[in-house]
Protein backbone atom coordinates (compact mmCIF):
# COMPACT_ATOMS: atom_id res chain seq x y z
CA UNK A 1 0.00 0.00 0.00
CA UNK A 2 3.07 2.36 0.40
CA UNK A 3 4.59 1.62 -3.10
CA UNK A 4 1.30 2.65 -4.16
CA UNK A 5 1.26 6.09 -2.71
CA UNK A 6 4.78 6.08 -2.93
CA UNK A 7 4.31 5.62 -6.74
CA UNK A 8 1.20 7.78 -6.59
CA UNK A 9 3.07 11.00 -5.31
CA UNK A 10 5.96 10.23 -7.57
CA UNK A 11 3.29 10.67 -10.85
CA UNK A 12 1.85 13.44 -9.19
CA UNK A 13 5.62 15.34 -8.28
CA UNK A 14 6.81 14.50 -12.10
CA UNK A 15 3.87 16.21 -13.41
CA UNK A 16 4.50 19.49 -11.59
CA UNK A 17 8.07 19.18 -12.00
CA UNK A 18 7.45 18.98 -16.16
CA UNK A 19 6.65 16.22 -17.43
CA UNK A 20 3.14 14.45 -17.74
CA UNK A 21 2.71 11.48 -19.17
CA UNK A 22 5.90 11.85 -21.13
CA UNK A 23 5.57 15.03 -22.90
CA UNK A 24 6.97 17.72 -21.35
CA UNK A 25 4.00 20.53 -20.45
CA UNK A 26 6.27 23.43 -21.49
CA UNK A 27 5.69 21.50 -25.04
CA UNK A 28 1.80 21.48 -24.41
CA UNK A 29 2.22 25.01 -23.39
CA UNK A 30 4.00 26.23 -26.08
CA UNK A 31 1.14 23.95 -28.94
CA UNK A 32 -1.66 25.46 -27.12
CA UNK A 33 -0.16 29.19 -27.28
CA UNK A 34 0.35 28.42 -31.23
CA UNK A 35 -2.96 26.94 -31.34
CA UNK A 36 -4.67 30.48 -29.45
CA UNK A 37 -2.42 32.57 -31.96
CA UNK A 38 -3.13 31.04 -34.87
CA UNK A 39 -7.30 31.09 -34.10
CA UNK A 40 -6.76 34.74 -33.37
CA UNK A 41 -5.26 35.72 -36.49
CA UNK A 42 -7.38 33.47 -38.46
CA UNK A 43 -10.64 35.37 -36.94
CA UNK A 44 -9.52 38.39 -38.70
CA UNK A 45 -10.20 37.33 -42.09
CA UNK A 46 -13.25 34.96 -40.58
CA UNK A 47 -15.12 37.69 -38.84
CA UNK A 48 -13.59 40.85 -38.62
CA UNK A 49 -12.80 41.47 -42.50
CA UNK A 50 -16.15 40.48 -44.02
CA UNK A 51 -17.91 42.76 -40.92
CA UNK A 52 -15.47 45.58 -42.43
CA UNK A 53 -16.45 44.89 -46.23
CA UNK A 54 -20.10 43.74 -45.82
CA UNK A 55 -21.58 47.01 -46.35
CA UNK A 56 -22.78 50.17 -48.53
CA UNK A 57 -18.86 50.84 -49.32
CA UNK A 58 -17.84 47.91 -50.45
CA UNK A 59 -20.05 44.59 -51.51
CA UNK A 60 -23.34 46.92 -51.78
CA UNK A 61 -21.09 49.74 -53.26
CA UNK A 62 -23.59 50.97 -56.44
CA UNK A 63 -20.81 52.76 -57.78
CA UNK A 64 -19.22 49.29 -58.30
CA UNK A 65 -19.07 47.37 -61.38
CA UNK A 66 -20.78 44.19 -60.79
CA UNK A 67 -17.90 42.28 -61.81
CA UNK A 68 -15.82 44.23 -59.09
CA UNK A 69 -18.64 43.37 -56.60
CA UNK A 70 -18.22 39.26 -57.55
CA UNK A 71 -14.55 39.08 -56.70
CA UNK A 72 -14.98 41.27 -53.73
CA UNK A 73 -17.63 38.04 -52.45
CA UNK A 74 -15.77 35.65 -53.88
CA UNK A 75 -12.04 36.60 -51.96
CA UNK A 76 -14.63 37.09 -48.70
CA UNK A 77 -15.95 33.60 -49.67
CA UNK A 78 -11.91 32.07 -49.91
CA UNK A 79 -10.95 33.62 -46.92
CA UNK A 80 -13.66 32.64 -44.50
CA UNK A 81 -13.65 28.73 -46.17
CA UNK A 82 -10.21 28.86 -45.44
CA UNK A 83 -10.27 30.32 -41.81
CA UNK A 84 -12.65 27.25 -41.18
CA UNK A 85 -10.33 24.86 -42.19
CA UNK A 86 -7.33 26.21 -40.96
CA UNK A 87 -9.84 26.33 -37.42
CA UNK A 88 -10.70 22.79 -38.30
CA UNK A 89 -6.88 21.87 -39.03
CA UNK A 90 -5.13 23.20 -35.92
CA UNK A 91 -8.62 22.31 -33.18
CA UNK A 92 -9.01 18.70 -34.70
CA UNK A 93 -6.50 17.46 -36.84
CA UNK A 94 -3.62 18.74 -34.50
CA UNK A 95 -2.03 20.31 -38.09
CA UNK A 96 -0.77 23.74 -36.50
CA UNK A 97 2.16 24.10 -39.21
CA UNK A 98 -0.43 23.99 -42.40
CA UNK A 99 -2.87 26.34 -40.65
CA UNK A 100 0.00 28.74 -40.16
CA UNK A 101 0.52 28.87 -43.57
CA UNK A 102 -2.55 29.05 -44.57
CA UNK A 103 -3.09 32.29 -42.28
CA UNK A 104 0.36 33.99 -43.65
CA UNK A 105 -0.55 33.27 -47.17
CA UNK A 106 -3.70 35.01 -46.80
CA UNK A 107 -2.83 38.07 -44.04
CA UNK A 108 0.21 38.26 -46.61
CA UNK A 109 -2.20 39.01 -49.16
CA UNK A 110 -4.22 41.30 -47.28
CA UNK A 111 -1.72 43.39 -45.77
CA UNK A 112 0.84 43.69 -48.53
Amino acid sequence: MDTLKSRENHQLYDCFDGICDGVTLTLKVKVMFAKILISLGVLIYLVVIPFLEINASHVFNAQWPAHAKFHEVWQLTTHILLGVLALWLTWFKQQVTIAAGISMAIMGGVLF
